[in-house]
């Protein structure tokens, strides 16, 4: 089950629809609040987010994901506008798995980073690491 976190009912639908076509079970979220209550509600195998949201952004969400212990191992996927060295370090730093700006944005690479990140975790919890 996948969360995918974004404010733009636009975004929102575009890779919810694209997740879906490629076998994949999705939960939305408006912004990172939404998606803390979901994560306590369900659990996901990764979590697809924008930064900039309101109530709470991708970062602070981020921030607390990484914070609770139940949670910190969960891959996350920062998919978003901000197109700059500095807030992609940030994300990086904060613990997002991996970075795409919604200007390179590209089908097939989310498809293909979500289901390495996704599978990577199933291995590794089995005691074996995909690479």
């Amino acid at each position: 089950m996948f969360l995918l976190v974004d404010d733009s009912i636009t975004t929102r639908s575009l890779i919810r629809n694209l997740l879906s076509i490629a076998g994949m079970k999705v939960t939305t979220a408006v912004d990172g609040l939404a998606a803390i209550e979901q994560l306590g509600k369900k659990d996901f195998d990764i979590v697809i987010s924008d930064v900039e949201m309101p109530r709470m952004n991708g970062i602070e969400m981020l921030r607390m994901i990484r914070g609770n212990e139940a949670w910190s191992q969960l891959p996350i996927v920062m998919v978003t506008g901000l197109n700059n060295e500095k807030d992609q370090k940030m994300a990086l730093e904060e613990g997002a798995n991996v970075y795409i700006t919604k200007g390179e944005f590209d089908h097939n690479q989310l498809i293909e980073t979500v289901d390495r990140l996704v599978n990577k975790e199933a291995n590794h919890d089995k005691g074996t690491d995909r690479r």
